[in-house]
């Protein structure tokens, strides 16, 4: 005698898998949801409609780790999102966990998470009746300095996304994503 079930489950995708220094960038998009109006408010959320929630970063010269968790991104301000991209993409020393001014970044992953990015915005201006609350552009990379790993960027965390009666695009995550591509291109110039 045999049984089949079937049940259906996510399977979840370890994106830094073969990288030997994964770097990650979660940058929530839009605005919060209504019972955390005091986050949007207070930070970049209210601002720019996005957020920076987590960074791992990792330098092949030097082998430092930074790591920044959500209260950071909370902290961080509409003048201090270049430097913290800067951090993502940096391509030199850390000196105290800090970029050294003039030094270089990747330019390369840079244009890379961008194009990817803008493919996202392209694909959500056509999703109507979805509000995109706590939603999550993740961006990764290698920072290993010969790597033959592409950079990865993901939408990710719609679990406090909900379906609309009306038919129009998220317009906050929308204008997050394009304050993001704004606020990166001055960090890949």
């Amino acid at each position: 005698m045999s049984i089949k079930c079937e049940i259906e489950y996510i399977q979840l995708q370890d994106l830094t898998a073969g990288m030997a220094l994964p770097c990650v960038l979660d940058v929530k998009l839009g605005v919060t949801r209504p019972r955390e109006n005091h986050v949007q408010v207070a930070t970049t959320s209210g601002t720019m409609k996005f957020r920076l929630c987590g960074m791992s970063a990792r330098q092949a010269k030097t082998g430092a780790v930074v790591f920044r968790n959500k209260y950071w991104g909370r902290r961080v301000t509409d003048e201090a999102i270049k430097e913290s991209f800067t951090l993502f993409l940096f391509d030199g020393n850390f000196v105290g966990f800090r970029y050294r001014a003039g030094e270089k970044v990747n330019k390369e992953v840079g244009k890379a998470f961008l194009e990817s990015v803008r493919g996202i915005r392209a694909a959500l201006s056509e999703c109507k009746g979805i509000k995109f609350y706590s939603t999550s552009l993740l961006l990764v990379y290698d920072g290993a300095t010969e790597t033959t790993q592409e950079p990865v960027t993901k939408l990710i965390d719609f679990g406090h996304s909900v379906i609309l009666d009306s038919k129009v695009v998220d317009n906050d995550a929308l204008e997050g994503i394009d304050n993001f591509c704004k606020a990166f291109e001055k960090v890949i110039a």
